[in-house]
Formats: C-alpha cells, structure tokens, sequence
C-alpha cells in the first residue's frame, strides 16, 4: 500500500502489505522475541504490546487508513525463522491480544510476505 516492500517504523523495519488482510509484518528478533513463544507468553508481556501498538497505528496511517487505535486493522504478525522444517514460523495478533491460530486471510499475507523479494 506504501509502494515500498520494507518500511522503518522507529527503528524497526516492517513489511506493510494488503492481501487479502492488510497487515504489518515484523522479524520476532526485532521485539528480543524468538516467535515460539507462546499466546499466553506474549500476551503476559505488556511491555511488547506497549512498543508494538504504536508501530501498528504508524503502520495504518503509512497504509492510509488514518487514525487506526480503534480499529482492528491492519493486523500484526511476527515473523522468525523454522526450527524444524517448514520455511517460517509466525505469530498472529489481534489489537492488544495474540490469536490462537491465523486467519485464513492472514495466512495469506503471511505467505505472500515471504514470497516477496525484499520483504522482512
């Protein structure tokens, strides 16, 4: 939505991108996270959420949505490496809280974002 396929949002690099869900995409590593915790994990900590929400509204307005704190989009998710196989893990999040499991549309952003050159 930007037209860049990276974008820096106070120091920390995203990948802003609308399919099928608009999302903002960010590496675990970049918030001290190795993205297997778990929801209960991430949800405990506060302090993630305090330094990820911000972006997340910075996110929206770049995205042109305007002012998102009452919104729920875009959407969050956490990108890291596999540890078993696979190409990526992820985790997805809701304002305020992580989700459980992905949404079918954020699944697609999620792999769409892994497919795309330059991308987090």
């Amino acid at each position: 939505p930007t037209g860049r396929v990276r974008e820096d949002l106070g120091g920390i690099e995203a990948t802003l991108i609308d399919v099928a869900m608009p999302m903002v995409i960010f590496r675990a590593a970049d918030f001290g996270k190795t993205g297997y915790e778990t929801p209960a994990e991430l949800d405990a900590d506060r302090d993630f959420f305090a330094r990820m929400e911000p972006l997340r509204r910075e996110a929206g307005r770049r995205m042109g949505f305007g002012d998102v704190a009452d919104k729920v989009i875009p959407k969050v998710a956490l990108l890291a490496p596999p540890r078993a196989g696979g190409a990526v893990t992820s985790r997805y999040f809701v304002p305020h809280k992580t989700h459980a499991a992905h949404a079918v549309t954020g699944a697609i952003c999620v792999a769409t974002c892994c497919a795309l050159a330059g991308s987090v």
